[in-house]
C-alpha cells in the first residue's frame, strides 16, 4: 500500500493550479466528511462548496454521498456543482422550502448571489390533495415571505407531489432554473426527503 505521505504529494501535484490562483491548498488525511466540516468551521468559512462530476440529475447527486451527509451537518450553506460549470452565472435560482415556516431566514448567501448575477428568485412549495384548494393562500404565504426575507419578488410555483425527492426532479424537468437552494431546518423539504434514508439517524 502507498504510503500516505505519498498520497499526500499526489494530491498536492494535483491542486497545484490552484496554489498559483492564490488559492489557500490543504491536503488533510481523514474521513472525507469529518474533514470538510471541521476544517471549514476551524477557518470560520462563509460557504463550503462540493463538486459533483459525473451526476446526473438531482437524486445522483444529493442521495447517500457525502454532499447529503455536510449538508445535514454543516452550520453553514453548501454549494455543489457540477465541476465544469466554469461559466456559473445564476439568472434563475430556485428556492425549496417550506413556508408554513414565517420565521425570518438568513439567506446572506443568496441575497449575495441574487444581487451579484442580478437573478430571479423561484419559489417552490409542495403541497398535498386537501392543501390545493387554499393555492391562493399560499401564494400570498410564498410572497410575503420573499418580501420578509428580503428576497425581492419572488414568483411562487405550487406542485402536487407526496414525495420531495421525486416532485423537485419532475419540477425542474419542466422549468429551467440555474441554481436550486433546499432549506434544510425545521420541516423542510430537504428534512422530508431523506426522512427514511440511513444517514437521517
Amino acid at each position: 500500500a502507498r504510503s500516505l505521505e505519498v498520497k499526500r504529494q499526489e494530491a498536492m501535484e494535483k491542486l497545484r493550479p490552484f496554489q498559483q490562483k492564490d488559492a489557500q491548498v490543504k491536503v488533510l488525511p481523514g474521513i472525507l466528511t469529518d474533514v470538510i466540516l471541521h476544517y471549514s468551521t476551524e477557518i470560520k468559512a462563509d460557504l463550503i462548496v462540493m463538486g459533483s462530476k459525473g451526476a446526473h440529475g438531482l437524486k445522483e447527486v444529493i442521495a447517500g454521498s457525502e454532499l447529503q451527509q455536510v449538508a445535514r451537518r454543516a452550520l453553514i450553506p453548501v454549494l455543489s456543482m457540477k465541476c465544469d460549470r466554469v461559466d456559473f452565472k445564476p439568472a434563475s435560482i430556485l428556492l425549496v422550502h417550506d413556508f408554513s415556516d414565517q420565521q425570518t431566514s438568513d439567506f446572506r448567501l443568496l441575497k449575495a448571489m441574487r444581487q451579484a448575477f442580478s437573478a430571479k428568485i423561484h419559489l417552490l412549495q409542495f403541497l398535498n390533495e386537501g392543501e390545493w384548494h387554499e393555492k391562493a393562500k399560499w401564494e400570498g404565504r410564498m410572497r410575503a415571505y420573499a418580501e420578509q426575507n428580503q428576497l425581492g419578488t419572488g414568483v411562487p410555483h405550487l406542485y402536487r407531489e407526496l414525495d420531495v425527492e421525486t416532485g423537485v426532479e419532475h419540477f425542474i424537468q419542466e422549468q429551467d432554473f440555474d441554481l436550486i437552494c433546499i432549506g434544510t431546518h425545521g420541516r423542510s423539504a430537504w428534512s422530508r426527503m431523506f426522512r427514511s434514508r440511513p444517514t437521517e439517524r
